[in-house]
């Protein structure tokens, strides 16, 4: 099934990034998954209210080796 195995990655890319997250505070939850294509997620903690998140994100994906955006 498409749609769980796309799921299934997308929470696997959230836990990889998570502990990046937590060093600041933070936490990271997968809200829904739009259209197979649009991934969203809700910042908890101390990235709630962080204006560069996206893009601490992003790096981390980067560093990673995987495009989370």
């Amino acid at each position: 099934n498409k749609p769980m195995e796309l799921r299934e990655k997308v929470l696997t890319a959230l836990e990889e990034i998570r502990p990046f997250l937590a060093a600041d505070g933070g936490d990271i939850s997968l809200i829904d998954i739009e259209d197979e294509k649009i991934v969203k997620v809700q910042l908890q903690g101390a990235c709630a209210g962080c204006s560069v998140y996206q893009r601490d994100i992003s790096s981390i994906g980067s560093q990673e080796g995987t495009n989370f955006f």
